[in-house]
Order: structure tokens, then sequence, then C-alpha cells
């Protein structure tokens, strides 16, 4: 391979054209595998369409489980569809999943549903789930359903043919191929793809930053729990006091293992499209880590012997791009309690329309999980586990039908689309 570097030595480098082996002609690629990707990968395969299901990472779960976010937050509002079947497995496996009462420490933020800035409407039912054990389900049902599981592949580029998307470019220890695809579905959380691909999309930071999550063992959970109830002001104290001498903040919840806690730890300002930031929070999180399972040691009752058992291989990102779809979703239709012709994921408050899936522009895409069309405000309603499952499930089944109408992705029959949902066991009332 011919290489030509720049008159600004160092700056650019030319690689030349390559040559691409075709490993794949399907009529869906899923690019990420969290639980947007594998929702869309399974309904569409269900849909009886060819699907290979593209993962960078060598398990499926995405933030759910390289995240390590341990909770099912908003489970209550999106109790349907494949998501539901996927903790009906979860329930039948030791350890993998607790239904406790819907009341603190399981909901989020005040009862009442208020809005919480980053975080949407509070007051969501969210139950503990392993990690583990998640992997083996999602792993399960993408397989049952006869999708091409492709593990430790990164998506490269697209392959583009003017503003229509034919498939994808990856790259693995095999090198780079390609996959050729009547119909591709963005499911990367980050937009890798459709911001290649020349979709239009707005990019913020969410207002808590990066994350990096760990588990600590030999925690006396109900002398730790008991504390902090007993306890409010002191407990605050202590937290406050070590938010001043580390600079971030931390939160803490039992987990499904007996002795375990999960803590989320908050890396503010850093963007999780921007390497120098992605490797700051890994080299900094994991040093916060440490001195803050040892603050707990020697402050908090029931951490006296408690030790790190991991820590998340993946940081935890809320947010980056967003899509600027067909329809943009926004605060003030989450807060109105907006409902749309074209719904394809309902909960208690609002819904999310079928458009908000649509790229502007490019054609044979669809969008799926965090990175939807919505406001930097409104992204919070969308980004949790609960509602990618849902509009990675409509993706998928907007995917096949597409295919099935031989018609572009915006041009699908919206009311086919919801028969066939609803047909899934997605909850659409009123329709």
């Amino acid at each position: 391979m011919e290489i030509k570097i720049s008159d600004d030595r160092g700056e650019i480098i030319e690689s030349g054209t390559r040559r691409n082996k075709v490993v794949g002609d399907v009529d869906v690629v899923v690019v990420g595998g969290g639980p947007s990707g594998v929702a869309a990968a399974i309904s569409a395969a269900r849909n009886g369409v060819k699907v290979t299901l593209v993962e960078r990472y060598p398990y499926l779960g995405g933030m759910a489980t390289g995240g390590l976010v341990l909770l099912l937050i908003e489970y209550d509002r999106y109790e349907y569809g494949i998501l539901k079947e996927t903790v009906e497995r979860l329930v039948k496996l030791p350890n993998a999943i607790a239904l406790p009462p819907r009341k603190r420490p399981w909901i989020l933020g005040p009862e009442t549903p208020t809005w919480i800035e980053g975080f949407g409407l509070s007051g969501a039912y969210m139950p503990p789930f392993d990690p583990e054990m998640l992997k083996f389900v999602c792993n399960e049902m993408v397989i049952e359903a006869g999708v091409k599981l492709m593990l430790n592949c990164t998506f490269v580029e697209p392959i583009m043919a003017d503003n229509v998307m034919n498939g994808v470019i990856i790259e693995n220890k095999e090198g780079r191929q390609a996959i050729l695809a009547k119909i591709t579905i963005d499911a990367t959380g980050d937009g890798d793809v459709f911001a290649r691909a020349g979709a239009p999309f707005k990019e913020d930071i969410h207002p808590t930053g990066l994350s990096l999550s760990y588990r600590v063992m030999n925690v006396n959970v109900e002398k730790a729990v008991k504390f902090r109830e007993e306890n409010p002001e002191k407990y605050m104290e202590l937290i406050n006091e070590h938010v001043e001498k580390e600079g971030y903040g931390l939160v803490w919840l039992p987990t499904t293992l007996e002795g375990c806690v999960l803590f989320f730890q908050y890396l503010r300002g850093l963007s999780a499209t921007k390497v120098e930031d992605l490797t700051r929070a890994e080299i900094e999180g994991r040093r916060k880590v440490l001195a803050a399972v040892d603050f707990f040691r020697r402050n908090v009752p029931g951490f006296e012997s408690a030790f790190l058992i991991d820590t998340s291989p993946q940081i935890g990102t809320r947010e980056s791009r967003r899509l600027e779809g067909e329809y943009v979703l926004t605060k003030q239709d989450v807060l109105e309690g907006k409902r749309f012709h074209d719904v394809i994921a309902r909960n208690p408050f609002f819904d999310i329309p079928y458009r908000c899936l649509v790229p502007k522009k490019i054609d044979n895409l669809l969008v799926a999980g965090r990175c939807i069309s919505t406001t930097h405000e409104a992204q919070a309603s969308v980004r949790m586990i609960c509602p990618c499952y849902a509009t990675g499930e409509a993706a998928g089944a907007a995917a096949a039908l597409a295919i099935e109408e031989n018609v572009p992705p915006r041009k699908v029959d919206i009311y086919k689309l919801q028969k066939q949902l609803i047909k899934q066991g997605v909850v659409i009332k009123d329709l």
C-alpha cells in the first residue's frame, strides 16, 4: 500500500484506496450491540429478514453490561416487548435480577414525577440486575432469532452511494471487511454511523459528564443502608467531605449479589467523542475509585472490610451526538405529555415518534438508542436502558417492513409498523 505524507509532515497521511473483502450481503446490519442494538437485531430477524449484528466489544449489552449500569431504570414505563421477555428470562436465572418493592432506594428521585435535568422525569422504578447474566441472555436471544453475530469488530465507515447507505466497513483481527446491507441501523449510542454518513446532528456533554462504575464486595449492606437512612445529615456531611477533597460526586446502591454494592462516580465536563477525555476518564476514574473505597472503609459503617472487585470495562456515557431527524423530541413534548400519530414507543407520560429514528438526507439508515433525534434536555428522557430497548425494537421492525415493502425507511406505512409492534407485545394504546 502506497503511503503519501503531506508537506506539513506529520499532520496528514494519505493511505491510498483500500480493497475490502465482502464478508456479508444481508438485509439489515445493526451496528452496536447495546440494549437498542440487541433489540433491533432480534426484532428484525423475527420479522423474517437476514440480519448481522456488529459489536466492538467481546460481549453484548453495551452500557448495561460493560458500563455496569446495573439498573433497569424506567422498567415500569416500558414493561413490554423484547425488554419484558428479557426480564422474564433473567428471573429464571440465579441472582440475575431482583424485583424489589417499588419504593426507595429502587425509585429514581422523588416518587412524584418531577423533571430532573439530565435524568428526565423522576419516580421511575429501577430494579437491579447482574451484568454477566444479561450477557448470557442477550447471546441466547440473538442466536435464537437467527442473527449473525460479529463481536470484536469496530465500525470504520459507511458504504455510501450519494445519500444512500449500502452497508458498512468494519475492522477486526482479519483486517478491514465490508458488509453490504439494504438497511443499516445505527445503535452505537454515540451516533458513529450517522455522523460519518453525513446526517445532521448536534452534540453536547451531559451535566454529569462521563462515569466509571465499580462494584465493592464484603459490605454489610443492611448496616450501611441503616446508617445512611437513619443519619442522613451525617452521611451527607461525609459525602460532601469526600466530594470537596476529590472533586467528583458518587452514589451507591445494593446489587443482586449478597454483600456487593454498585458505585457510580461522575466525571464532569468530559466528552464521549474525544479520545483525550476518554483516556483521562479511564485514568482519573480508576484513581478516584481507590480513594473512594478507602474513604468508605474508614468512615461509613458497613464498609469496614469492603474491597474492590471490578470496574466497568466501558466508560459510562449518558450523552454525546444526537441525530437531527425528521422530528426532534423536546422537553416541552415530554412535560406536556405529547402523543404522536407515528408513535412507536409509549410510556405513561409521552410518546416517542418514529420520525425521531429517521435521519434527514440519508436513506436506508435508521437510528436507535440514546442518540435518536431529541433536544439536549429531552435526551434525558430516552437515554436509559429501557427506552433504548423500545426504540431498538421499533427500528428493527421498521427495517424489516421497509424491505418487505421495498421502500426507504422514511416511507414505511406507519399503521402497518404499529400493528406489527403491537403483535410483538409493544404497548401502544388507543390505536
